[in-house]
């Protein structure tokens, strides 16, 4: 499984977001504590795979599908994310 990460961020005042593609999955962010136990500074990612996250059978589910109902799904799902970019824009994200 590819999951795509987009991040919002801003260049000579305007707004701009960025992707890519990654194999792997964060699904936490550690972070330094203080002699308070506070949290502070930045966070440094976990990393974990897609099956160790939704198990092998939520994964391996997707094999079934035809690459190109794959594709569709990807560019539905970034449609929805970037809704300013054209079909053009997503399937060079993609590529």
């Amino acid at each position: 499984m590819i999951f795509f990460l987009i991040r919002s961020f801003r260049k000579n005042n305007q707004s701009h977001k960025a992707g890519f593609i990654s194999r792997e999955w964060f699904p936490d962010f550690a972070y330094m504590k203080d002699k308070y136990g506070q949290a502070y500074g930045w966070g440094v990612a976990k990393y974990s795979t897609p099956e160790a996250q939704f198990g092998y059978d939520f994964v391996t589910s997707a094999y079934r599908r035809e690459p190109e109902e794959s594709k569709k799904r990807i560019i539905s799902h970034l449609k929805t994310v970037l809704p300013e970019a054209d079909t053009d824009q997503l399937l060079k994200l993609i590529k």
